[in-house]
Order: C-alpha cells, then sequence, then structure tokens
C-alpha cells in the first residue's frame, strides 16, 4: 500500500466524506432514477470492474465511457475466448429470461475478428434491474488481454447512438457474418441480413436509456489498490455544485473535449511543451494509462531523461498540467511514472503501444523489485478537432467527474461533463486531489493486466476518429 498524506486543507474534505457515507452505503430514488454508488474492484491498478448478473449469472464488467453497448464474453466462444475469467462466461442454456437476438455483428482488428450474437436477458447492477436489455453475446473471439483481461462483460456508458457510416459499413458486412456463424457451426438467426441490421440497430436502447440514468460520475481512489466508484444517477452536482467546473462536451460520438497548452517543465526550464495548436481528449474509464501520440511520448520520456528521473522522489518530478476545454488540470508526476513489474514486463508483447522495454526503464536507484517505467501508452489517432490523447483511470484518480446526458438523452447538444477535485477516498473536494495523495510513492503495476478498450485498438488501425 502506498502512504496517503493530509495537509490541513484536505481536512475539510475528510469531514466532507461523513456527509456522502450514508450515500456510499445506501441507495435512494432521484428523479431521473435510483442513486446507487456501485464499488469497482481494483485489478493491479490497471483496471476496475463492477460486479453485475445477467440472468442471474454474476460476472465482472468493465463499466466503459469509450462505448455504449453491453457486450459479453460467451461459454458459446469455446477456446478462441479462454481468457483469465472463462468460468464466469455466460451461458445463454442457464438463463430462464433468455431471449435470442436476430442480429449479428462482425469487427475486424489488427489481431483478427470478433463475431457477435444479439440477444436480451434480465441485468441487475445493485438494486438497479432492467428487464429486458439486449447485449452482444461474443461466439468468436481472436483478442488479447488488452480488450478482455481478467473480465466477462464490457458495460458501455458512453453516449447512445451509432453513427450511421458505421450502421452501413457493418450492414455490408452481413454474407461474411453468415458465412462465419455457419463455418464455427452455429445457427444464423432466422432472416438475418444487411437491411435488417440497418433497420434494427438503432432501435437497441443502452443501459443508461433503459435506466434513465442521465447523470453518473466515476471516481478511483488514490491508494494502491484501493477500489473505485461509479455513481448511477449521482445528485453531487446538487449537493457540492460549488465544486464542480463545466467542461465542454465536444464530440457526438464520444465523451471529448479540447485539448491544449499541455506542459511538463521543473522550475527554470522550457521544459516539454504539447497541443500548442490544440489536440483532442477523450475521458475513458477503461483505459488503463494515459494515451497520447508517439511523438509527444517520445519528447516526454526524453525531457525526463535530461532531469534524471527516477522512481524514488517523485515528489522532484514536475506535475502534467493541461488545459481541457479552455479550463486548467494537474496530473501528479504518478500519473505518468512508476514501477513495471520486471518478470511480467519480459513477457509482455506491447512494447510498441507502451514501451515497457529495459532499454525504456529510467535509473532504479533503490533496487524496487521492478522497473521504472514512463506509464504513459502511445497512440496515433487524427480527430477533427487535432491528435487524439486519451485521459484513463489515472486522470479518475485525481478528479471526480460527472457525465450528463440531459433528458432526451440522445440530444447531442446538451450533453455535459463537470469535474471536480477528488479526495483520496472520492469525495468531491476543493482543490484537495494533489495535496492529499503522495506523489512521492510510485505505484506498481502488472503490465499484463493493462486495458485498451477495443475502439481505441480500431481507431488506432483505422488512423482516425470521428468524436
Amino acid at each position: 500500500m502506498t502512504a496517503l498524506f493530509f495537509s490541513a486543507n484536505v481536512l475539510v474534505s475528510i469531514f466532507a466524506a461523513d456527509a456522502l457515507a450514508m450515500q456510499k452505503s445506501t441507495s435512494l430514488q432521484t428523479e431521473q432514477g435510483e442513486y446507487y454508488n456501485q464499488p469497482l474492484s481494483n485489478t493491479d491498478d490497471v483496471a476496475y470492474a463492477a460486479r453485475i448478473t445477467l440472468g442471474g449469472q454474476e460476472m465482472d464488467a468493465v463499466l466503459d465511457t469509450g462505448s455504449f453497448d453491453l457486450e459479453i464474453m460467451s461459454k458459446r466462444c469455446g477456446e478462441s475466448c479462454n481468457g483469465a475469467g472463462a468460468s464466469q462466461y455466460y451461458n445463454r442454456d442457464k438463463s430462464n429470461s433468455y431471449a435470442e437476438g436476430d442480429l449479428l455483428q462482425l469487427t475486424s482488428y489488427e489481431s483478427g475478428d470478433v463475431l457477435s450474437q444479439s440477444g436480451s436477458d434480465v441485468v441487475k447492477m445493485g438494486p438497479l434491474t432492467i428487464d429486458n436489455q439486449s447485449f452482444w453475446e461474443v461466439v468468436y473471439a481472436e483478442m488479447d488481454i488488452l480488450s478482455y483481461g481478467d473480465f466477462e462483460a464490457i458495460l458501455g456508458v458512453g453516449p447512445p447512438g451509432v453513427d450511421q457510416s458505421e450502421i452501413d459499413a457493418q450492414a455490408d458486412l452481413a454474407s461474411d457474418m453468415t458465412r462465419k456463424m455457419q463455418k464455427l457451426g452455429f445457427k444464423v438467426p432466422d432472416g438475418f441480413d444487411g437491411e435488417r441490421y440497418r433497420k434494427e440497430l438503432p432501435k437497441q436502447q443502452s443501459i443508461l436509456e433503459n435506466l434513465r440514468t442521465t447523470s453518473f460520475s466515476i471516481c478511483l481512489e488514490q491508494a494502491a489498490g484501493a477500489n473505485g466508484h461509479f455513481i448511477w444517477n449521482d445528485n453531487s452536482l446538487t449537493t457540492h455544485a460549488d465544486l464542480f467546473r463545466n467542461v465542454p462536451v465536444m464530440g457526438k460520438y464520444t465523451w471529448s473535449s479540447k485539448l491544449s497548452g499541455v506542459k511538463l517543465h521543473a522550475e527554470g526550464d522550457e521544459g516539454f511543451k504539447g497541443c500548442d495548436n490544440g489536440c483532442a481528449a477523450i475521458i475513458d474509464s477503461g483505459t488503463s494509462l494515459i494515451m497520447l501520440p508517439t511523438d509527444l511520448y517520445t519528447d516526454i520520456f526524453d525531457y525526463l531523461k535530461t532531469l534524471n528521473a527516477n522512481c524514488d522522489g517523485l515528489d522532484r518530478l514536475p506535475n502534467l498540467d493541461f488545459h481541457l476545454g479552455g479550463l486548467d488540470f494537474t496530473l501528479p508526476p504518478s500519473a505518468y511514472i512508476g514501477i513495471v513489474d520486471e518478470s511480467a514486463a519480459a513477457a509482455f508483447t506491447e512494447t510498441e503501444t507502451f514501451g515497457f522495454t529495459k532499454a525504456n526503464a529510467f535509473e532504479n536507484l533503490s533496487g524496487h523489485s521492478g522497473q521504472c517505467q514512463l506509464l504513459l501508452g502511445k497512440i496515433d489517432v487524427r480527430t477533427q478537432a487535432g491528435q487524439m490523447w486519451i485521459l484513463g483511470m489515472p486522470f479518475f484518480r485525481s478528479y471526480y467527474v460527472n457525465f450528463e446526458l440531459g433528458d432526451s438523452m440522445r440530444d447531442r447538444n446538451v450533453r455535459k461533463m463537470t469535474m471536480a477535485s477528488a479526495s483520496s477516498g472520492c469525495v468531491p473536494t476543493s482543490g484537495g486531489s494533489l495535496e492529499s495523495f503522495s506523489s512521492s510513492v510510485a505505484r506498481k503495476i502488472n503490465p499484463a493486466k493493462l486495458r485498451m478498450p477495443r475502439w481505441a485498438i480500431k481507431a488506432q488501425k483505422r488512423g482516425d476518429i470521428d468524436l
């Protein structure tokens, strides 16, 4: 466990925690839906999951702001989906409430294809229940650990709705899907073709829509190994309105905003500067690290080398400063540098994305049982607003982030993101985030557990994304 240190200014947020204690342990009714603060279990500080049930079967789900579907790993997938969580994969034959769907979906990635069939069943998250939730049951996959890891489901909480071009692209693959299902020995849904896909897919309702959850929040506790929180139908903006700042949502299909003025510099030098002409940031709870363009990754690495950076004194390293939606934000050194488990790093194959090699290691002065590495990922994707960044899990350790869809839920013009600094225990506070967590203690991660969501892998392959 890393140590936690509290300044006098942060005592206010500790007392504020008492006011939220009842909210963390109970649920209450709001105008939109039922309040529920759902705990997120922590896997090696690089992945978080919520416990859900589908058709009475318990499973761990990544609550992902980068997608909006419910995708389930299935027993039907067999050896192609034999991941760490295979013992808890969904078995539709054991559900009394399962209904087979009549759509197929095929997505191709650099590492292979993923084939899914639609279905519906009863889904529960704590006290929240949906009797007839549509989902995608994965029946074949050629994906790696970066997508699934130890989890059995990906529960999307991104803005609902699909670009028509994406629908058309999938519909054009109907014949390929049919052949693949037949080759695998599965029955193709009666009447399935491209026209049915075009007609029926836009009618599918996301979990947020079915629950009438127009407002939710995410925060990850700062201590190593600590849990996170997903707050359904959050009312913190009402009870702590003065602590939150509005960050404009730029994207039609993503929780994204304009990123600019990125700085990393020690006192008295120019340091690193990036995105002077503007970049785009997707705020994504399903990505393990901060992801940024390769050239900027290299510039940060080279600059930290000039500072003789190491993992023994992170408090001597500069914070990462940037503007998000025109507002100032800061992340501590523990968000971008830390210790990588050496034995796991030796077997790690995604070095092109994450760069965890001995050649890239910083000096290990105290003989940590691991390599001191830059905890950033490389991704080169163009957007209509510039190069793409992903503000992943480290961002949610410093900030309590609220996402609001608005009453119509699919009206892109009324969506909002509001953010407050977070105390170490995930209470909205006034500027306490960096003071409450010791930036001198490096976080240790297992690279084998890193998660990069499929939408990001797909965007990386294509080279661009429509926000």
